[in-house]
């Protein structure tokens, strides 16, 4: 394809010098140089000229390193099209965002900003453009701020997903400082800004400029790069991107050490400086490992030489690796094979510690990792066989700290205890536990059980309180805890070699309620999906029989909510009258198909109907669409019980002459025609009007004046109806109450009316959720029990103990009411915010496309009056009255010339009548005389 003289920075498919396509974020450091350009292969043709299309997930960012000042405005700004959708019912989400750089243009650690998220986008959505402002201090709260220490950024476009084809036309940013307005810095956002900066007073805020000037990391592309690169003293840390090629899995971390370590996983820069591999989690891929068939037998070699010096544990990806010899291992190394990993000529061997391979299919509900032991790893303690602490070994260390006797008084009134087991972490980093225990099957069909706590009684003892298992979780008071604490946690490894393990269940027995909750907290069960779950469904009650006829109940009114992920949420109740309520405040309830991909049911928020999934909500209360085109195919119909209909509405496409829709005026009800057979409406019997004849619309001369109902009027010669009688060739009567009407196509030259504008749909409310109902209140504050002055100490233990407990409960929910008050504040102040700009948002929907609507509609309503004026309707059947008195029944008005030469009628007997009188189109028959004298003829 042809390539302009110079190439563009702003779209892609003009420029492709100008932009890269790195297999991840990361990997958009260094110079413009260091970054391959795009291949000519991914320009296409789009419908604004030349683009950059992308297969599935692929990221297309600029090589350019844009500089970001401060005081400087920066617009950054896309333009993107779905090609073809996407296999996902989610369709895949289509990523703009910015990777801000160092000084050195090396990807800061983090430093990922999304400007925006496209999450349904199809080719329905057209082509669709996004800006945002960029800034390097905060000039206003329009802006992205860049953070501390950027000095340059990179636009990019992440497309998600395997099969979606995505059109890539724009990806620009330019400085536009002076060229716009943005709203400046509110007060708050000032203050805020003041806080943190002077949490970053004094000494901290002196390393972050000396970092900022001096980076102490550097990003390179592969080893080799390193090896023949003199770093600059002041880098102490290396990331490359790859082993032999950047992207191939190798990319490490290297550290510059002093001396050279023993064992082989350093690289020697240019400089003769020294760095050693820095990874507590290694592969072998970053030992070097080759996965093409070349021998990788010295990088496992050196992996297993780094393992024994820095104690961590080796992981080997799920390839084929050519081994020249085998590699022993003892009881000392440590090596879990991933998923698919094998070995040809060679494998590992030895020791106590085998590697071995898991090659089955996953199973959903529990991941496998490899490694097996036999509970004596001397050197270490108990080997991590479950991955649990990455790269490590879990230390353990066992005392016996008391064995208490009959009158030990504590939490618990005279708990009796054969053994106690105490564990005191004073500082060390491992993972302490006072009981640890291993059961392991070393043959196949036998049972092991890591323990089974038996609490029973004999037969016939009253009054016995009967507990299995109590666990106490309880933290100091000051201490905090880390996100991944928790009362029980259950780690489940197992081999995908069969079926999922059960991870827990309840068998047999009988009870009132499986859980009880006594305190007052944010969420009393809360399920979620842990990182790299591969479970079929986060809640699935199986093939159970519920005795009572239900999974599971909500009493007393109580509201099943289901929120979404920007702060939506609907409630599901029944009332006390047992009305089902579906509550989805400010949107329109959507029933969908079982792909979630076609909307087949809606109902706005003012109660409009849209049914289909190619119906429409908005402009009218109902709108119902079919799932097809042909002609003729019902889309409605009203029966009975049997199925005999009443009415039935049919798929009509035909337009009448000229291509337009039915007639534009106000009408009860509109039919369209069938094409083929031209029929609008079909009945089985008669239909029932309340007028009396049948009229058609006839179009006039210019110089023809008003014509009223009951007037004779005249047809000139060129068939134009006329009030003059020199120039009428026959004569007619205007209608006054027709039951049909004819010609109605005077109107095709404006074409169609002005569509509806859709009912306005407010924006959706992102804020932070109302935090629910308000907990019970803390009540007054403890005091201490005052006991007898022969109170013993152990009273007096268990009073203050109980003190202690009753303070802590009282503080605690303290704390919670008063962390409720703030929230319900803070939610209280979004919506107040998000009500005034919804009101805005509607204001200016209401100004721009109502009004301009409202303007379309009011001109094409002019036109339609102004050619409704230039024809009339004349009765050619049935009765119709005419402006004559003095008639009798029986007698003929005829057309005769009136004094001015206008058309009147003139009553002549049946008698006196002539032939010439009586011909069609100029004499009428009497009927009858109406209340107000005139007389009604037959036409």
């Amino acid at each position: 394809m042809r390539k302009a003289s110079m190439p563009s920075t702003a779209r892609p498919g003009d420029g492709t010098v100008s932009f890269t396509s790195p297999t991840s974020l990361s990997s958009l450091s260094g110079e413009p140089a260091d970054l391959p350009a795009l291949p000519d292969a991914m320009v296409a043709l789009g419908p604004g000229g030349s683009i950059v299309r992308v297969i599935g997930k692929a990221i297309v960012a600029s090589r350019y390193a844009y500089p970001i000042e401060p005081g400087r405005i920066v617009e950054a700004r896309m333009a993107v099209r779905r090609r073809a959708n996407a296999s996902d019912p989610s369709n895949d989400t289509i990523r703009f965002g910015v990777v801000w750089l160092d000084q050195a243009k090396n990807v800061m650690p983090g430093a990922v900003t999304v400007l925006t998220d496209l999450d349904t986008l199809t080719t329905a959505s057209g082509r669709q453009s996004r800006v945002a402002y960029l800034s390097g201090s905060p000039a206003s709260n329009s802006a992205y701020v860049a953070p501390a220490g950027a000095a340059y950024f990179r636009l990019f476009v992440f497309s998600y997903g395997l099969d979606g084809v995505t059109d890539i036309e724009v990806l620009q940013a330019r400085d536009a400082t002076g060229n716009i307005i943005l709203p400046g810095v509110t007060s708050d956002f000032a203050n805020r800004l003041a806080g943190q900066e002077t949490l970053l007073a004094g000494p901290r805020l002196d390393v972050l400029e000396q970092a900022i000037g001096t980076p102490t990391t550097l990003t390179l592309l592969t080893v080799s790069t390193l090896s023949s690169k003199n770093v600059p003293a002041n880098i102490q840390a290396v990331r490359t991107l790859g082993y032999f090629v950047p992207g191939d899995k190798g990319g490490a971390t290297y550290q510059r050490v002093a001396s050279v370590p023993a064992h082989g996983l350093y690289v020697t820069s240019a400089d003769n400086a020294i760095w050693e591999l820095a990874e507590v989690y290694p592969s072998v891929l970053q030992a070097g490992a080759r996965t093409d068939g070349a021998d990788a037998y010295a990088a496992f070699i050196n992996a297993r030489a780094y393992g024994r010096a820095k104690k961590v544990a080796f992981r080997v990806p799920g390839f084929s690796y050519a081994l020249s010899a085998d590699v022993a291992l003892t009881t000392l190394d440590h090596f879990e094979l991933d998923a698919g990993a094998t070995f040809t000529g060679h494998t590992l061997t030895g020791g106590d510690l085998t590697a071995r391979e898991v090659n089955s299919t996953p199973v959903p509900g529990n991941r496998a990792f490899v490694g097996t032991q036999d509970g004596t790893a001397p050197a270490f303690g108990p080997v991590d066989v479950g991955r649990l602490f990455p790269g490590k070994f879990v230390g353990m260390q066992r005392a016996i700290a008391a064995q208490f006797g009959t009158d030990f008084t504590g939490y618990h009134d005279h708990a009796l205890a054969t053994l106690g087991v105490i564990a005191v972490n004073t500082g060390s980093d491992a993972s302490v536990m006072p009981i640890f225990t291993l059961s392991l099957a070393q043959v196949g069909n036998v049972c092991v059980t890591g323990g089974n706590s038996i609490v029973a009684s004999q037969q016939n003892l009253p009054g016995i309180k009967a507990v299995c298992k109590e666990d106490d979780f309880q933290v100091g008071s000051g201490s905090t805890i880390t996100g991944d604490s928790g009362g029980y946690l259950l780690n489940t490894f197992f081999p995908n070699s069969g079926p999922a393990v059960q991870t827990y269940g309840i068998f047999g027995g009988y009870w009132s309620a499986g859980a009880v909750h006594y305190v007052t907290s944010d969420t009393f069960i809360g399920l979620a999906p842990g990182a790299g779950s591969t479970m079929a469904s986060l809640f699935n009650t199986g093939s159970c029989t519920y005795v009572s006829g239900a999974a599971g109940i909500f009493a007393a009114g109580a509201k099943a909510r289901f929120q979404g992920t920007g702060g939506h949420r609907s409630d599901i109740y029944t009332d006390g009258a047992g009305f089902l309520h579906i509550l989805s405040p400010g949107q329109p309830t959507v029933f969908r198909d079982n792909t979630d991909t076609s909307s087949l049911f809606t109902i706005g928020t003012d109660g409009a109907l849209a049914v289909g999934a190619n119906a429409v909500l908005g402009g009218t209360q109902m709108h119902v669409a079919g799932t097809g085109t042909t002609e003729g195919v019902s889309i409605g119909k009203f029966t009975d019980a049997q199925g005999y209909g009443a009415i039935e509405i049919s798929v009509a496409r035909g337009l009448v002459a000229g291509g337009a829709s039915p007639n534009a005026a106000a009408a009860a009800l509109k039919v369209w025609r069938n094409s083929t057979t031209l029929r609008s409406i079909s009945t089985a019997g008669t239909i029932n009007a309340s007028g009396a004849d049948y009229a058609e619309y006839e179009r006039k001369r210019d110089d023809c004046g008003e014509i009223i109902k009951g007037q004779i009027v005249g047809f000139d010669a060129d068939g134009r109806l006329t009030d003059r009688f020199d120039l009428a060739k026959r004569f007619g009567i205007k209608s006054t109450d027709p039951n049909m009407v004819g010609g109605d196509t005077w109107w095709l030259h404006l074409g169609t009316p002005p569509t509806e504008p859709p009912s306005y749909m407010p924006a959706p409310y992102q804020g932070t959720p109302h935090p629910g109902d308000i907990p019970p209140a803390a009540g007054p504050q403890p005091r201490m029990e005052i006991l007898p002055d022969d109170a013993t100490a152990d009273d007096r233990g268990m009073a203050e103990l109980k003190y202690r407990n009753a303070v802590a409960k009282w503080e605690g929910m303290t704390a919670l009411l008063e962390r409720y008050q703030a929230d319900v504040a803070a939610h209280a102040s979004e919506v107040a915010a998000y009500e005034t700009a919804e009101a805005e948002r509607r204001d200016a929907y209401q100004r721009e496309i109502e009004a301009e609507h409202q303007a379309a509609d009011m001109a094409f309503t002019a036109a339609y009056e102004e050619a409704r004026a230039t024809v009339d309707r004349i009765a050619y059947c049935g009765k119709v009255p005419v402006n004559v008195t003095g008639a009798e029944p029986g007698a003929w008005i005829v057309a005769a010339r009136g004094p001015d030469g206008g058309i009147i009628g003139v009553v002549v007997s049946d008698d006196d009548v002539t032939e010439r009188q009586t011909r069609r189109g100029r004499g009428w028959q009497v009927g009858r005389i109406l209340d107000d004298g005139r007389a009604e003829v037959i036409v």
